[in-house]
């Protein structure tokens, strides 16, 4: 069998060989990543309270609004985000939200906010840095009712 597909390179290797030897980066100033309201947002679910409400009560519509929603805020830094009309950035008292999971483990420090999705639907969490923990899923804007 041949072996030539093992010599076959993406980059030409002359290519390579004619660039000069140089550390490239995508980013020098890596903190500008990570943290300040200039941080462009990241979504995590890692927190996310399933027994309140799922992804999976959610219809065909409402998940590809929530797509449009998560492309949207990945396209914006914190500061864009708070002023942005669609999405409503609000802080909620903690008192609004369901007893038993996160919420009672939570540092005093941290903040809980929703987004909106659409008229009705919203997502709730806080913010660690340039992170976006949801932790709760709100379909028909029920924390709110609490």
């Amino acid at each position: 069998m041949s072996k030539k597909h093992l010599n076959k390179r993406i980059i030409n290797r002359k290519d390579c060989d004619n660039q000069p030897k140089q550390n490239k980066y995508i980013n020098k100033n890596v903190a500008s990543l990570y943290f300040g309201e200039k941080a462009y947002i990241f979504l995590s679910l890692a927190y996310i309270q399933h027994q309140w409400e799922r992804f999976s009560d959610w219809e065909a519509k409402e998940m590809k609004q929530f797509w449009e929603f998560n492309s949207t805020i990945h396209q914006l830094t914190w500061d864009k985000a708070y002023s942005h009309s669609g999405l409503r950035y609000k802080k909620i008292n903690e008192n609004k939200y369901p007893a038993g999971g996160i919420k009672e483990n939570l540092s005093p420090d941290v903040s809980l906010f929703e987004f909106r999705i659409t008229d009705k639907a919203r997502v709730h969490g806080f913010r660690i840095n340039n992170i976006f923990f949801l932790c709760w899923l709100d379909r028909n804007h029920r924390i709110c009712s609490i």
